[in-house]
């Protein structure tokens, strides 16, 4: 017998990435997304929160090069926040 839950699966596996935009993304509050972000695996959800973490266009022009080690802000623990220009 084929489930409710089969047929959801089926449906949105299916979906053009716009259908998919449409129903989760648009018009939900920020919990009800939250809840399907953290549903994610796991390194589908680091992926994301990485993503996130990184500075904007406007963000990286205001900070300046990034530093040797790839960040943008130096790293305590590592000592890396030298720009490429300091070698």
């Amino acid at each position: 017998m084929i489930t409710d839950a089969d047929r959801l699966v089926w449906l949105v596996r299916r979906m053009s990435a716009e259908e998919v935009a449409r129903v989760f993304r648009d018009g939900l509050q920020a919990s009800e997304l939250m809840r399907i972000i953290t549903a994610l695996p796991t390194d589908r959800l680091n992926d994301l929160t990485d993503r996130a973490r990184q500075p904007s266009g406007e963000q990286r022009a205001a900070l300046g090069p990034p530093t040797v080690c790839g960040g943008w802000k130096p790293h305590r623990a590592t000592g890396c926040g030298l720009s490429p220009r300091d070698g």
